[in-house]
């Protein structure tokens, strides 16, 4: 569920903005996956692009779901868990590679929701299958309904979140409204799903998540207005000068523990010792906490933002 590489949206970086961006990523990607990604990417072909990684990170996903889905012995749940945990970290890898080359765009980041998704999806089946097998008493389909829409909606207020506010420190830029004008554009000129897809989820990130914003984004999107220069905007500008605030390092503590990935590297230690159904139950009620907690403080700081601009 990582973004693509959040920690490299523009040039600017002082001590309050690099701490601010490491705030909001979740430890497990913090300390570990983003690393080895800045690692692995130099080592990658000039032909292998930052999609066709996605590519391959959702099949690692689906593979892994394989297994699981089988009812798998402990051995065959330990090769599904190292596949989870290649298809999480190919999920980094397909972000620094795409600023890396300067290839980043809304469309590619369209491309990593979908891949999240599906691979998110075939675990979660792969789950009830093991569960309705291995524990016949347990209500698998209510389990895997409940792990699905928390672990979503969690994902989809971490995106909306990281992705504005790191944005906005780093770029001085709103690439929440970016992105959907270029989603916009790709659905009026070449149409198809996948855009189609991009600008519905950015629309409904911007209704559930920041509905203050919606006359002005969409008086925005109906006259095809570019975005603002860096710096121009007057809700950037107020989330800049609130940084170094404590309700600032709330909502970057409250977007880290909102990830998903937070969510997933659960599910992945869960396959790595068997504890399957404990490991749904306990990622059920953690992405639910976090979502509403989380979603709560996040609102707040950029209602303050607005108010402020």
């Amino acid at each position: 569920m990582a973004d693509r590489d959040v920690s490299a949206y523009g040039p600017t970086t002082t001590p309050t903005v690099d701490a601010a961006v490491a705030a909001m990523t979740d430890p497990a990607n913090r300390f570990y996956r983003y690393p080895v990604a800045r690692r692995v990417v130099p080592l990658l072909p000039t032909r292998i692009t930052a999609d066709q990684v996605t590519f391959a990170g959702t099949a690692l996903g689906v593979a892994a779901a394989l297994p699981v889905a089988l009812g798998g012995s402990p051995a065959a749940l330990v090769v599904a868990a190292v596949l989870w945990e290649l298809h999480l970290l190919l999920d980094c890898v397909d972000g620094v590679l795409a600023r890396a080359r300067g290839t980043a765009s809304a469309l590619g980041h369209t491309y990593d929701i979908l891949g999240d998704a599906i691979a998110y999806l075939a675990l979660a089946a792969g789950m009830y299958a093991f569960v309705r097998t291995v524990h016949p008493a347990a209500p698998a389909g209510t389990l895997t309904l409940a792990m699905i829409a928390s672990g979503a909606l969690a994902a989809w207020a971490h995106d909306f979140y990281l992705r504005k506010l790191t944005a906005a420190l780093t770029a001085g830029t709103d690439v929440v409204y970016e992105d959907l004008l270029a989603k916009r554009r790709a659905v009026t000129t070449r149409g198809g799903f996948v855009p189609w897809f991009g600008y519905v989820f950015g629309w409904l990130q911007i209704v559930g998540l920041q509905p203050g914003s919606i006359g002005d984004v969409a008086r925005r999107l109906r006259a095809d207005a570019l975005p603002l220069a860096p710096g121009a905007s007057a809700e950037v500008q107020a989330i800049v000068a609130s940084a170094g605030t404590s309700q600032a390092r709330r909502a970057y503590r409250a977007i880290s523990l909102m990830s998903h990935d937070n969510g997933v590297t659960i599910l992945a230690v869960g396959l790595l010792f068997g504890q399957i159904l404990w490991a749904q139950l306990f990622v059920t009620l953690y992405a639910t906490v976090s979502l509403v907690a989380g979603g709560i403080v996040c609102r707040t700081f950029l209602r303050s933002a607005r108010v402020g601009a």
